[in-house]
């Protein structure tokens, strides 16, 4: 199993495009707010995450099939993106906030954070 040894926004990105989910969907997915992951990716590397999303990051990683797993650890042996926001690559801003729906994803499997 693939593991975080900490949680920026970088990782939290990359996660995200693991698991091939919009900004929408993946916010969704997580129980958390839209603006929310949109500002994780936005700062990149320089978003040091609380310690309870930091838990929540983990669940969701652990959950994740092998294929996410294995796409989220390439992605992070990537050089982080030095492209311009709004390339929606790991660890810069998204281009937009699109909706969309993961396919794999299972109604009865999402991660809600409780509390804030």
């Amino acid at each position: 199993m693939v593991v975080a040894p900490r949680w920026t926004g970088r990782e939290a990105a990359a996660l995200r495009h693991a698991r091939r989910m919009s900004i929408r969907a993946y916010a969704a997915h997580l129980g958390v707010a839209v603006t929310t992951v949109a500002n994780w990716e936005r700062r990149g590397a320089d978003a040091h995450l609380r310690t309870d999303t930091q838990q929540l990051l983990d669940i969701d990683l652990a959950r994740a099939a092998g294929d996410v797993q294995q796409r989220f650890a390439a992605l992070l042996t990537e050089e982080p993106s030095t492209d311009k926001p709004g390339t929606d690559k790991p660890g810069t801003a998204p281009a937009k906030l699109d909706s969309g729906v993961c396919p794999s994803c299972r109604a009865e499997d999402p991660i809600r954070r409780t509390g804030r």
